[in-house]
């Protein structure tokens, strides 16, 4: 993100639209970086009350707006026109060499630390970065459902692309709105009705897709303006109020304005619809700061003056880039977090490397001679910048040999549990592959027989053996669609249509769940459930198949609650189905909290690193209460785990095939072989 440079505390006087953010140097503004940049480290190291310390970042978008808009207005004001050649290339002296500088460094860092499985990612985020479309990438990954990563080392550039989003297209509007001002000569009213627009547009579009599509509202631009807008409109005030200059008043506001930031900062959570309306709060407290710190009074002022928070501003920017990727890169793939006294050296490591940036990087090049005598020197530079970074991102990219080395036995389709044997490495004839894993998925998903997020009508597919009339149906979330490749199987050998009704990330239990990727109540998995049972009952199956994933809502191992719940709630569900003559529930796989592809890709002699006890992966409670709640409702229950964890502990690889291609998903491989114990259990169960 950008930090432009800081202002001198100056006495109030007149505004006008070209003199908006003159000054160059302001110590509450420097402070205000100084709180954002805080903020946003101390709650990606974890410090425990600050739950919405991410605010930092909209507290950087409206000075910008402040002051980038003053500037644009000043120049114009100055020359007639803006100078657009000249903005660009102080903005990418201004920014583009740290942020250059951290991406190599995470780049080549990722790369000996992190597993090699999860560098394509990183390295093709780290393009994103250095080309300046991250927050659309992240937007999009954040609403994919079998996007199931860490997060990436390069998150934080995020916001940077955003602002650099902003950067290139606000100078235009500026640009078009000056030249219908000087046709009609009121300039302040064309740039007020302008400002006022994008807030009141941008604001509604962020309170619709909050509501919608929550990462999308949150990584993108349309949905961020306002706050740019904000900033501006400050800049835009007329004069001086009479009640600003009483300095008590404007030390209120001050005060008032910090309390909004720390207070939202401390109020909101990870589950916050955000940014939407509650947005307002951090942003309008930016602003106050921002309007009334020139009246302040000097006690006030005085503290954010303070030399230690006026450093901590300065090197807010270099701050801001380096803290994550410290805090991320050692525990990529692992599923585990950092302790405490490791984020805490992470923490201090960033500012120390944010000092040397700032130093030896940020200051030396911003005013640099060669660059800044001809624009084609910075424009050269930066172009050079860039293309060395995308060069570094693809060479990282390359992956070793994925495998130990040596063969193991075909795994057939085993008659009984017995057989399966697990593989204590990667063997180079695993199916998949260890880079085809995450695409090795039923083939519902192209087919469009998963239902996506916003669907509410169930389609309801048909395969196998169309033509009959007896029929076998699949009911439940992406846990429930994973049984589809042994299922399938199972259907044409037996002469039954399978007709599927799966959603993502929506169970078929009558539960009310809240959707994280959408960071809202999935109304839509309501709607589509009701309709998928109407639909089953209405088709009178001979067989009806129920399974789940089993940890909604932060279930956890030993949640009684939670299990209690979930037990009422299915057997709603199990009631509302019709009396098919073949009823089943499946029970859930393990659940890894790490990717067992990119674990496997830094263990391939030793598999044992990435298997599980299997209470470790199972909740016992959740199996015990589900199949007691099928076996009220007359339903046969068929423990999954006998052919996931068949010795106690939960293997990932068994004879040649990759038994998972995410946390918690097994491959479409691994399920198809899994069709005669499958068949052979429904048979037995139903006897």
């Amino acid at each position: 993100m950008s930090a432009p440079r800081t202002a001198r505390h100056a006495a109030p006087s007149k505004r006008d639209p070209a003199r908006a953010g003159r000054s160059p140097l302001r110590p509450d503004i420097q402070a205000l970086r100084a709180l954002a940049v805080a903020l946003v480290v101390l709650y990606h190291a974890g410090l425990p009350t600050l739950t919405g310390g991410y605010i930092g970042v909209d507290v950087f978008y409206v000075i910008s707006g402040y002051l980038i808009t003053g500037h644009l207005l000043r120049e114009a004001s100055r020359g007639g026109r803006i100078a657009f050649g000249a903005f660009y290339a102080r903005r990418i002296r201004r920014l583009l060499p740290a942020a250059m500088v951290v991406l190599v460094a995470t780049l080549v860092a990722a790369y000996f630390v992190v597993p090699p499985l999860a560098m394509p990612a990183i390295s093709a985020d780290g393009r994103s970065a250095a080309l300046f479309f991250s927050n659309i990438r992240f937007g999009i990954n954040g609403i994919e459902y079998l996007g199931n990563q860490d997060p990436s080392p390069f998150q934080q550039y995020w916001s940077l692309s955003l602002e650099e989003q902003f950067y290139a297209l606000w100078p235009l509007l500026l640009a078009l709105v000056l030249l219908l001002a000087r046709r009609s000569g009121s300039l302040r009213r064309y740039l007020t009705i302008t400002f006022v627009a994008v807030f009141v547009i941008s604001l509604a579009v962020s309170y619709e897709l909050t509501g919608y599509r929550q990462p999308l509202a949150f990584f993108l631009l349309p949905s961020r303006a306002w706050e740019f807008a904000l900033g501006a409109l400050v800049g835009l005030l007329p004069s001086t109020p009479a009640w600003l200059r009483e300095r008590w008043v404007a030390g209120l506001l001050v005060i008032g304005g910090l309390a909004a930031v720390l207070g939202t900062a401390f109020w909101l959570n990870g589950d916050s619809q955000f940014p939407g309306v509650i947005a307002v709060l951090p942003a309008a407290g930016t602003a106050l700061v921002i309007l009334a710190g020139p009246t302040a009074p000097r006690s006030v002022i005085s503290v954010l003056s303070l030399r230690p928070v006026q450093w901590v501003g300065a090197i807010s920017y270099s701050l801001y880039l380096w803290h994550w990727p410290l805090l991320t890169i050692p525990v990529v793939g692992t599923g585990r977090g950092l302790s405490a006294p490791a984020r805490t050296g992470a923490v201090i490591a960033a500012v120390v490397l944010a000092y040397g940036t700032y130093r030896l990087v940020e200051q030396p090049l911003r005013g640099n001679p060669l660059l800044s005598r001809h624009r084609r020197n910075t424009y050269g530079f930066g172009a050079v910048l860039i293309v060395a970074a995308c060069a570094i991102s693809v060479v990282t990219a390359g992956l070793p040999t994925l495998s130990a080395g040596r063969s193991a036995p075909v795994l057939a389709d085993p008659a009984t549990a017995s057989q399966l044997t697990a593989t204590a490495y990667v063997p180079d004839n695993m199916t998949p592959t260890l880079r085809q894993a995450s695409g090795d998925i039923p083939t519902l998903y192209a087919t469009g027989c998963q239902a996506n997020f916003a669907e509410e009508t169930a389609k309801g597919c048909a395969t196998a053996d169309v033509s009959s009339s007896n029929i076998m149906v699949l009911f439940g979330d992406s846990h429930a669609a994973q049984w589809f490749p042994a299922l399938k199987l199972i259907a044409a050998a037996r002469h039954l249509k399978l007709v599927t009704f799966t959603k993502s990330a929506c169970p078929s239990v009558s539960l009310s769940v809240y959707n994280k990727l959408l960071v809202r109540n999935y109304t839509e998995c309501t709607v589509w459930r009701r309709d998928a049972i109407a639909k089953i009952n209405a088709l009178h199956p001979n067989t009806v198949i129920v399974s789940n994933y089993g940890v909604y809502d932060d279930g956890s191992n030993g949640d009684t609650q939670y299990q209690s719940d979930w037990g009422r709630a299915l057997a709603t569900t199990l009631a509302k189905l019709g009396g098919a003559a073949h009823r089943y529930v499946i029970a859930d796989t393990p659940h890894f909290d790490y990717e067992i592809p990119i674990c496997l890709s830094a263990h391939l002699s030793n598999t044992a690193h990435c298997d599980k006890p299997e209470n470790s992966v199972i909740d016992p409670l959740h199996r015990t209460t589900e199949e007691a709640v099928a076996r009220t409702a007359g339903y046969n229950y068929i423990d999954s785990t006998q052919w996931t964890c068949p010795r106690g502990t939960c293997d990932t690889v068994q004879g040649n095939v990759l038994m998972y291609r995410d946390q918690q998903h097994l491959t479409a491989t691994y399920a198809q072989r899994l069709s005669g114990v499958l068949g052979s259990a429904m048979t037995t169960t139903a006897s």
